[in-house]
């Protein structure tokens, strides 16, 4: 999919991220899931801070996230 400027999705980002086109794109500003009553904490090298299905699915965006910038982005 092909952006125009000064786009704005309110979706859930993952797939609209994947439409999008490779390094199309200056700033991505992603809202972290405020208010979800969930306890995202997990002490440093316990294995649930490594497996967690909310940090797996955090770093998939990520990796979207740096497909989708300019390399400046």
């Amino acid at each position: 999919m092909n952006v125009q400027n000064r786009t704005i999705f309110s979706n859930d980002n993952l797939p609209v991220l994947r439409g999008i086109d490779t390094e199309s794109i200056d700033l991505i500003y992603l809202d972290p899931p405020f208010n979800s009553n969930r306890n995202y904490a997990a002490p440093i090298g316990e294995e649930r801070a490594i497996n967690c299905p909310t940090t797996n699915r955090i770093i998939s965006n990520y990796y979207e996230q740096n497909r989708l910038q300019f390399e400046t982005g």
